[in-house]
């Protein structure tokens, strides 16, 4: 359900959302960060005007990169600071450090924070790094050293997890809420309100979401949406090939957006896994909302951030019918399931705005699909990715490597798929086997062969580099009656190594520029091989 709409009342005080800082490596470059408004502050935003608060929103996470990007030594963030784990726990401890306060005030030279009452901050995801913990604890003892304003801290799990158990945050932030913060955000304001003189200053209390019970169409309103864009970047060492001098000067920018929360598969490593399909947004809803984002914001594309969009057959084609109706001209990705993908689907899909699909194939092993509840045979696989091969949608595929029990044998069986059918594949997203909180195989380790589960600290493991790079992975485990948390590692490693050796796949663009490269594509060009031609000659450049 949509959340109601609600007549706006002067609530008479003034909340600050913002995304705070954080380094996705452990070194400042060039494109560190994605390039995508937050969808979080987004519904957050809506949800709190739509009850009529007095809110705005920002994002010193892109402001502190945009910087970077644009090389001015003057504005640009120390980010080492930000990675000194005893120098920020000395700040926290006595508020005593003028040098990394005013790089927090370099950070807020253009952001109004005057007069707030509430803060309502989020914390980004930092996979390789402690950044966005160290940055948000030091941050919010700014804020209340200076104003004195409530602080309630939601955002990424994982970050939230290791903050709660291992830093002292009591007196500098008063509330933290684990979970979806749609669903408690509007009756934690009212309760902040309401107990501001009654609350003792070093208490913090814990805000557990109930889960997926709301869906709230975002507004973008307020944040900094040029900095999201490319014409700030430098292309001048590009200027020798005239599309990426088209590209890096153009107004290209992509929204993020979900309309389903939940997912109807039961695959077992997923984290949707053990809970059951959600909230789903009416299709005439979907098409409403995309109508009123690309009114007010006129992106290039949409990012569509559900589990899957095909939750049936006859919802994905709705929404695609009353598309083209409406003659609503919009370009979007999304994730599939292969199940119920057929050729005049595809073709709606295609006609509808769809430019890429990513298709969960995990493994081509049968014994291993079977294990994990993934409902697909690799004949209907073969067939959906010839299918939106010939309708021209740019298709990806989801590997994970080092599932349990997984053999060499099932490691060859997946290598030979791919290779198989390497011209259908455009691209190709690996990933190492993670035990995900919420799924089947943590709820029920018994039942996929798992044991001795223990939590790792990603931050602090120095493990394997090509381990820990680019995948998530919060928990070890054993198999049972197989190999042992430090020979499946290695395992897991080795299998998504002979996978890359394998394919030996052709050069992507970097993180963080691949979909911007893609929807300015498409938004150019009908025809996919032309497509393909521009991107083939143009991602040489980065290598």
């Amino acid at each position: 359900m949509v959340e109601d709409a609600v007549v706006p009342e002067k609530k008479g005080i003034k909340i600050k959302l913002l995304r705070t800082v954080g380094f996705y490596n452990n070194k400042s470059h060039l494109l560190g960060h994605p390039l995508f408004p937050p969808l979080a502050l987004g519904i957050l935003f809506a949800q709190l005007t739509n009850h009529g608060y007095e809110v705005s929103q920002d994002d010193l996470s892109i402001r502190a990169h945009h910087d970077i990007f644009v090389k001015d030594s003057n504005a640009q963030l120390k980010y080492e600071l930000f990675l000194e784990e005893g120098r920020i726990r000395r700040y926290v401890k006595s508020g005593l450090d003028d040098e990394l306060e005013r790089e927090i005030e370099k950070i807020l030279k253009d952001v109004d924070i005057d007069g707030i009452d509430i803060f309502l901050l989020s914390i980004p995801e930092s996979p390789a790094n402690a950044s966005n913990i160290l940055f948000v604890i030091s941050f919010s003892k700014f804020l209340k050293k200076r104003y004195l304003s409530t602080i309630a801290l939601g955002g990424d799990t994982i970050a939230l997890t290791l903050l709660k158990n291992q830093y002292d945050v009591s007196g500098i932030i008063d509330y933290i809420i684990v979970g979806d913060g749609e669903d408690v955000i509007i009756d934690l304001v009212d309760k902040i309100i309401h107990e501001k003189d009654n609350r003792e200053p070093n208490e913090v209390t814990i805000i557990q979401s109930p889960g997926k019970k709301k869906i709230v169409i975002p507004d973008f309103f307020g944040l900094p949406l040029d900095k999201y864009k490319l014409k700030f970047l430098d292309y001048k060492h590009f200027s020798s090939n005239e599309f990426l001098k088209d590209f890096f000067s153009s107004d290209v920018s992509i929204l993020l957006f979900s309309f389903v929360r939940g997912c109807p598969g039961r695959c077992a490593f997923c984290g949707a896994s053990g809970g059951v399909l959600g909230v789903v947004l009416d299709p005439e809803e979907v098409v409403n909302s995309f109508k009123l984002l690309q009114e007010k914001f006129t992106p290039t594309g949409y990012l569509i951030l559900n589990d899957t969009i095909n939750i049936s057959r006859s919802y994905i084609e709705e929404i695609c019918d009353l598309i083209c109706k409406n003659s609503i001209n919009i370009l979007w990705s999304a994730c599939a399931r292969v199940n119920g993908l057929d050729e005049e689907i595809i073709a709606k899909m295609r006609k509808a705005g769809c430019v890429r699909l990513i298709l969960g194939m995990e493994t081509a092993s049968v014994s291993l699909l079977q294990k994990v509840n993934k409902g697909i045979t690799i004949a209907e696989l073969e067939n959906v990715l010839k299918l939106t091969s010939k309708y021209g949608i740019w298709t990806g595929l989801e590997l994970i490597s080092g599932l349990p029990h997984e053999t060499q044998e099932d490691v060859d069986t997946t290598i030979n798929f791919l290779i198989n059918n390497r011209e259908h594949i455009d691209i190709l997203f690996q990933n190492i086997f993670d035990l995900r909180d919420h799924s089947l195989m943590f709820l029920h380790p018994e039942d996929y062969g798992i044991e001795n589960i223990r939590e790792l600290n990603l931050y602090k493991s120095p493990g394997d580099d090509n381990f820990n790079r680019g995948n998530i992975v919060r928990y070890s485990f054993d198999e049972t009656d197989g190999l042992k948390w430090e020979d499946k590692k290695k395992q897991m490693v080795s299998s998504y190594r002979k996978v890359a050796k394998a394919m030996n796949a052709a050069p992507n663009y970097p993180q963080f520029l691949e979909e911007h490269v893609l929807f300015y594509l498409y938004s150019r060009f009908n025809d996919k091989q032309e497509i393909k031609r521009y991107y083939d000659e143009s991602v040489k450049c980065f290598y």
